[in-house]
């Protein structure tokens, strides 16, 4: 199966053993690639960028969210090269909001209203569930977005109780792609030893 109808069927794909001299052409298949990979590596709270999770939760999990929640127009996809990993431990997990385990959150977040700030302070309100280019498309991040409104606190109850559909263990090599509109995504705790580096791409 192709990058493309993976995707397309599943939502995700994944490869092992790839030289990053390759993973850009790989990423360019899928779509536009937006911008330069940005690269990412677990960092302490006051060492991290503003706006940025780890800013947020420092060496702590990050929570199910996707990425680019508070755009209007969120990247479709997302690709996670792992440059290196030296001392690994922290794992991704994905959740496919469209399988049948999360049906109940899926149906709840439908009619979720967001009401956050972006990264000047303005007040921004997205839907959590809309229908972008023909396809649905879910966005949530607790760290921009209040959880206080009782449906939306519903949802992340919800959430909470999930398990992952899909969970990576990084090797160097490793290439992830998955459909941003469809999955959500968290990492676990990561070890103040540890090292690691990741390449992200946003695919439009």
């Amino acid at each position: 199966m192709s990058i493309i109808e993976s995707l397309h069927v599943k939502g995700f794909w994944r490869s092992q053993d790839l030289v990053e001299a390759s993973v850009l052409d790989l990423v360019r298949q899928v779509g536009h690639v937006s911008r330069e990979a940005e690269v990412l590596e677990p960092r302490a709270s006051g060492e991290a960028r503003d706006w940025s999770l780890s800013r947020h939760y420092g060496l702590r999990a990050f929570p199910w969210h996707t990425d680019g929640a508070i755009s209007r127009h969120p990247p479709r996809y997302v690709a996670l090269y792992a440059r290196s990993v030296e001392l690994g431990g922290a794992t991704t997990d994905l959740l496919d909001v469209q399988a049948r385990s999360s049906a109940q959150f899926f149906e709840t977040v439908k009619s979720c209203v967001l009401r956050g700030c972006d990264s000047v302070g303005r007040p921004v309100i997205r839907r959590a569930y809309e229908v972008l280019e023909g396809s649905p498309c879910i966005r949530w991040d607790r760290r921009v977005f209040s959880v206080d409104a009782p449906r939306v606190r519903r949802a992340e109850d919800l959430l909470n109780r999930l398990q992952a559909s899909h969970s990576v263990d990084w090797r160097d090599g490793m290439l992830i792609i998955f459909d941003n509109w469809r999955f959500l995504h968290r990492r676990s705790d990561v070890r103040p030893d540890e090292k690691r580096t990741l390449l992200r791409f946003y695919i439009h």
